[in-house]
């Protein structure tokens, strides 16, 4: 939480400053218990009152100083909290109520009976659960198996005529096209999708034994609109034939050709990506410009 405020700061009225004796008794009776520089605060909403004891006893109260005492009064500019109502990964574990429930606890708020309900009945758990996961490192172990599918799927590339540029160390294990293929669309990465109809084009591969694959990993729209752009760059028979099936036993489910925020894709996707109810922002010209370099 980021605070921002203002501090102005007046004398209190009553206290003369000027230097003189001061009784003990009177002193205990005003119940003044301040240690030297110790501070005690009182928080009133906006407000903190701040007093400071300047008295140094010497000799058993003998000898005074200045007593001092000051209000602060702290001005709130703006408080910049985190605006869970946007942030998508809530959105993506938590309703709406939900959301508006954790926001109001974290602010300090009185929560409804139904409120609380929300907070022990649903909140608390989903966030033990999300804590125990992140505890076993699942990501961490996802991440990894993506890290070695790349490598595969970057060494055959180049394998079957489609050089990347890599900094890491490649898998040297060539696998049939088809799978190949499989793995690209899997992979949900731009530039390996950009791949691949130049792929399926420079190289042989058994149409039976790709669309079997796409179907059992339900990829049938995406291995569809591939080949409508390769068929698009360089007309094919081979191509043609299996888009005409492929066109008739689509998919009925939206889904990603990449990662992204599914309402601003669904208004910016071409209507050839549309068309295979797939979502993404891959446009023809880049597939053309891209097949021209490798082709």
């Amino acid at each position: 939480m980021l605070i921002k405020f203002s501090v102005t700061r007046r004398k209190i009225s009553g206290f003369s400053g000027k230097s003189h004796k001061t009784n003990p008794e009177k002193v205990n009776k005003q119940k003044i218990n301040i240690r030297n520089n110790d501070f005690a605060l009182y928080k009133k909403g906006a407000k903190i009152h701040a007093c400071r004891d300047l008295l140094k006893a010497q000799n058993g109260f003998r000898q005074h100083r200045k007593i001092v005492m000051f209000i602060y009064n702290v001005t709130f500019l703006k408080v910049t909290m985190p605006i869970l109502e946007n942030d998508e990964a809530m959105k993506r574990i938590f309703g709406k109520v939900e959301i508006k429930t954790i926001t109001k606890k974290m602010n300090g708020k009185k929560l409804k009976q139904t409120e609380r309900n929300y907070l022990y009945r649903s909140i608390r758990p989903k966030l033990i659960a999300i804590g125990l996961i992140s505890q076993k490192g699942i990501l961490k172990k996802i991440n990894i198996k993506k890290t070695e599918d790349d490598s595969l799927i970057e060494y055959n590339l180049s394998t079957y005529g489609y050089d990347l540029i890599v900094c890491r160390k490649t898998a040297k294990r060539k696998i049939p096209i088809e799978e190949l293929a499989v793995k690209i669309l899997e992979s949900r990465r731009a530039r390996y999708i950009e791949a691949l109809p130049v792929l399926l084009i420079k190289n042989d591969f058994d149409k039976f034994k790709l669309i079997e694959l796409a179907a059992e990993n339900k990829l049938k729209n995406k291995l569809g609109y591939i080949l409508e752009i390769a068929d698009m760059i360089k007309p094919n028979p081979k191509l043609k034939e299996m888009l005409e099936y492929l066109s008739k036993n689509k998919d009925k489910e939206i889904d990603f050709l990449v990662e992204g925020d599914y309402d601003f894709l669904l208004k910016t996707s071409p209507a050839r990506v549309r068309k295979w109810n797939l979502l993404g922002r891959f446009f023809d010209d880049d597939f053309r410009k891209n097949a021209e370099a490798y082709l």
